[in-house]
């Protein structure tokens, strides 16, 4: 029992090193929350703002694919009638100018 008694008291130094560095970082850890729980905010907002404007950009595609899809055909269209052109219709036009 005194041999229990002894080396508790000369661990009791360690212990009480220990608890101080397990107290310094405990406050660590809280200023790191702190900082970190900053960042979540500044991101939240930054995440929200890009959110608005994929949605405005998905808006500005969506009305290009729907005119894309409109001009399309007709360019298919034009392509298929310069196709069926012949160079003596081409001579036949300068003829008119």
């Amino acid at each position: 029992m005194e041999g229990m008694k002894e080396e508790l008291t000369a661990l009791q130094p360690k212990l009480e090193i220990a608890g101080k560095e397990t107290e310094q970082q405990m406050a660590k850890v809280e200023v790191e929350t702190i900082e970190a729980e900053k960042v979540q905010k500044e991101v939240a907002a930054e995440e929200s703002v890009a959110q608005v404007a994929a949605d405005e950009a998905k808006v500005i595609k969506d009305e290009c694919e729907e005119k894309l899809g409109e001009a399309m055909p007709i360019l298919q269209s034009a392509l298929a009638a310069l196709e069926t052109l012949k160079k003596e219709d081409i001579g036949m036009l300068k003829t008119m100018a």
